[in-house]
């Protein structure tokens, strides 16, 4: 008894978690877009670029206050940035990617695992928040 349920276990579920592989979500191979493609490399551009803006903007938030953040364009602008992120979040999970062999993969599954043990993951996450939270965990101090 106890054999045939650990042959079911290792035959129905996958190593990597702890979910059955027939409840594993996998995309089709024509809606993962490759990691050269031309129009991927422009976002990436402008997600450097709006982590750019970011990076000047918060410690000048910081550091004089509510001089620029008050106005209503540039709290238009914070909120776009933040979208901006989180699509750039779901496009990874979507977009091919190079796994430990070199070989670049189009498997929606191994995307995610890979995408999700990257510390650029980690960062993506803690960019969600945006800057004004960090700002407001500044001010008190």
């Amino acid at each position: 008894m106890m054999r045939l349920r650990s042959e079911f276990v290792y035959k129905h579920f996958d190593s990597r978690s702890e979910r059955p592989k027939s409840m594993m979500p996998r995309i089709p191979e024509r809606f993962i877009i490759p990691a050269k493609n031309t129009y991927k490399t422009y976002w990436d551009i402008l997600i450097l670029s709006l982590a750019v803006y970011n990076g000047l903007m918060v410690p000048f938030d910081m550091s004089f206050g509510v001089i620029l953040s008050a106005r209503p364009l540039f709290q238009a602008f914070d909120i776009m940035i933040d979208i901006c992120f989180i699509i750039d979040i779901l496009l990874m999970f979507i977009t091919s990617a190079t796994n430990k062999q070199g070989i670049e993969s189009k498997d929606s599954v191994e995307i995610s695992n890979l995408y999700t043990s990257t510390i650029r993951f980690k960062t993506d996450i803690l960019s969600i928040f945006g800057s004004d939270f960090f700002v407001s965990l500044w001010e008190p101090f």
